[in-house]
């Protein structure tokens, strides 16, 4: 059986270019507050080293945020497609099998 390959839509390659910028900034957003703690404990940046933790951490929740809708998304799915899947061919459908 040939697979048909379809073309992505437009909108679609956006969703996911997006999804990896929220997930580049989270990343950067966690050695961003790790480096604010390195500034705000080891080098005595009273002021910096808070505003630097703060701002890696709202980074790193917004990609939480985004991650957490996505995994929710996906276990609600999964169900009803469960559900519609086609019996494999010269397979019986609803358990029952011929026997001879």
């Amino acid at each position: 059986m040939a697979l048909k390959s379809r073309k992505q839509s437009f909108i679609w390659t956006i969703l996911k270019f997006l999804l990896f910028v929220v997930r580049f900034l989270g990343m950067n957003g966690l050695i961003a507050a790790a480096v604010g703690l390195i500034l705000w404990q080891a080098f005595d940046f009273e002021e910096a080293g808070p505003i630097v933790v703060m701002s890696g951490l709202g980074a790193v929740a917004l990609a939480l945020l985004v991650e957490v809708r996505g995994l929710a998304g996906g276990c609600c799915v999964a169900p009803r497609f469960r559900r519609r899947q086609r019996a494999a061919p010269g397979r019986a459908r609803g358990g029952s099998r011929d026997r001879r």
